[in-house]
């Protein structure tokens, strides 16, 4: 099958789905259309569609943009067929200017250490396995949105759930039961071997439409956003005002689920796509990163890292609807451990992202290449998997075990001396919320002056009043 009948076959199954899903939509739209005039509400109905359309348009075309060019970047700076390989790269001596045959290849020599065959399956694997998770998980959420209940009564459906590794731990556990899943999972690393051009197009057109759909069925929350009233009173835990919770923190959310999904995908495929350029597979070793490639990738893992520190300085907020203690709020552990721990790793990502981005805008412009194995890594740089490996495994520690170790040994064995000024506070509020602190509070005295006739007159009062003692329950 040559290429042209092949993208021909790829285009026309494009044309039928898109076809498909255009027919599906346009049907709800006439139909909603129809109901909203008929009500006198076509006036509301504009502004759903327009902020529908708004925020569907915006978030596909920036997603596709971001993808296609990163994408397109790494295509051009992967290793050609035939280029660098195992003998081109033992032909250039360590620590040594370059010989006059490879004297044009520029910014193209590699500059780290080759990796193996076993580096290559293991890496190769693990991305795309990556990759085919992530689209499993925003495609999930993308087809739940597609047809929404409209018998539950709130119009806009919840934020979808984030993408993490409790998420990812969950859908290796579930495997088994969904082989279908197995399957996409297994498609996308072979979808890479077969072409880089083609997976990685298929990725960035699902993420677009995947994201777009998302964004797209949150319209109310858009719109109590830019109708947002302040409720002129404030949290105990940051100071906030009532509103910022109902009306910015969910935009925050669904920004932050929008970044991080993208970039992560996206600095996985632009991994993969350098990873299996070249010879890697047939002659059994990646050259290794060129100056470009590594640019490349540690701007794409500072964007990742910005992307994680809001994503925990906006999981500082939401500890105010924390389940983990004994009232549904901020507890003891809370407030003491899990608030300064998540301000920590905002910050330090923060930082680790700023110093990905400098590194890959300042590097020196002309490394010495590195070829052997026991060589040092070059000293003009920080290797990636250093900061984003050291983090994961302190947002391990500090994320998940300290605040469990704390609640065990602290917080159990006094536990009510610890959590009684968040009693308090989860009371005093909760009376707030349902306006039972303005009750007038009466005393009443019985004075025992019950009459028979009072009786007969309250009789289906007295036949309501509920038995508490067990006695004649029983």
């Amino acid at each position: 099958m040559n290429d042209r009948l092949r993208n021909r076959i790829y285009s026309s199954i494009a044309w039928i789905l898109g076809l498909v899903l255009a027919i599906d939509l346009g049907a709800h739209l006439v139909a909603d259309s129809l109901w909203f005039q008929e009500l006198g509400y076509w006036d509301t109905f504009v502004a759903r569609v327009t902020t529908q359309f708004s925020a569907w348009a915006i978030a596909f075309g920036s997603t596709l943009a971001f993808c296609s060019s990163n994408f397109l970047l790494a295509r051009q700076q992967r290793y050609a067929p035939n280029e660098w390989t195992r003998e081109q790269r033992d032909a250039i001596a360590p620590e040594q200017a370059l010989p006059s045959k490879f004297a044009d290849a520029g910014d193209r020599v590699p500059v780290t250490s080759p990796l193996g065959l076993g580096w290559i399956l293991v890496l190769g694997i693990g991305l795309g396995c990556l990759i085919g998770s992530i689209l499993l998980h925003y495609s999930a959420v993308m087809v739940s949105l597609w047809h929404p209940d409209l018998t539950m009564p709130d119009i806009s459906p919840p934020l979808p759930p984030r993408l993490n590794l409790e998420t990812l731990v969950n859908w290796a556990i579930a495997l088994p039961r969904n082989p279908w899943q197995i399957g996409i999972l297994v498609a996308v690393p072979s979808a890479f071997l077969y072409s880089t051009r083609v997976g990685a197009s298929a990725i960035a057109l699902i993420l677009s439409l995947g994201f777009g759909m998302i964004l797209s069925a949150h319209w109310a929350k858009f719109l109590e956003f830019l109708n947002a009233t302040p409720f002129d009173r404030v949290d105990p835990v940051f100071g906030q005002d009532i509103s910022f919770y109902l009306f910015s923190l969910p935009i925050s959310q669904l920004f932050e689920f929008w970044l991080f999904g993208l970039t992560v995908c996206t600095f996985a495929t632009v991994t993969l796509i350098y990873l299996l350029s070249g010879n890697a597979l047939s002659e059994g070793q990646f050259p290794g990163f060129s100056k470009q490639q590594q640019r490349h990738l540690q701007a794409l893992g500072g964007i990742v890292m910005l992307a994680i520190a809001l994503r925990y300085w906006l999981r500082r907020y939401e500890l105010l609807y924390s389940t983990s203690g004994i009232i549904y709020g901020a507890s003891y552990t809370d407030v003491n451990v899990r608030l300064p721990v998540y301000s920590f790793l905002s910050i330090a990502a923060l930082v680790a992202g700023f110093l990905l981005l400098r590194q890959a805008l300042f590097l020196p412009s002309r490394p010495k290449p590195i070829l052997p194995l026991e060589r040092r890594k070059p000293k003009y740089s920080i290797p990636l998997a250093y900061p984003i490996g050291g983090y994961f495994i302190a947002a391990i520690v500090l994320g998940w075990g300290l605040p469990g170790l704390v609640q065990r040994v602290a917080v159990q064995p006094n536990e009510i001396a610890l959590e009684k000024p968040y009693l308090d506070r989860s009371i005093n509020w909760t009376r707030a919320s349902f306006n039972l602190d303005n009750i007038e509070v009466k005393p009443f005295d019985p004075t025992g002056e019950l009459t028979p006739e009072d009786l007969k007159a309250n009789r289906p009062t007295l036949e309501n009043i509920r038995l508490w003692d067990t006695r004649p329950l029983l």
